[in-house]
């Protein structure tokens, strides 16, 4: 697991279990990963989000969506939660160290 998200686990979870079913770098046989592209704007890319979302209907249960800056979080967050989408909001404050 990435660092950062150790610490994210660490500051938000207590006495979590881990386990580990493949390598770090591999991903989950049942995780779906693609690329999307979308318009440059903002409003643009939270609207092809909703339309993902949607589109996966009952087989998408839960996600986690990763943005850069904790506004990017804040926007997505109410933009969401103004669309009538079940949400929660976690941020974090990292520091990155590099040799």
């Amino acid at each position: 697991m990435p660092p950062e998200i150790t610490q994210l686990v660490d500051r938000f979870l207590s006495n979590p279990v881990r386990v580990e079913v493949s390598k770090p770098a591999s991903t989950g046989e049942h995780i779906i990963q693609r690329l999307v592209a979308s318009g440059g704007k903002p409003d643009e890319k939270r609207a092809t989000l909703r339309q993902l979302i949607d589109a996966a209907g009952a087989d998408l249960t839960n996600a986690i969506i990763f943005c850069n800056r904790k506004r990017d979080v804040a926007t997505l967050y109410r933009s969401l939660e103004r669309h009538g989408y079940s949400v929660g909001l976690c941020t974090a404050t990292w520091t990155s160290t590099r040799g």
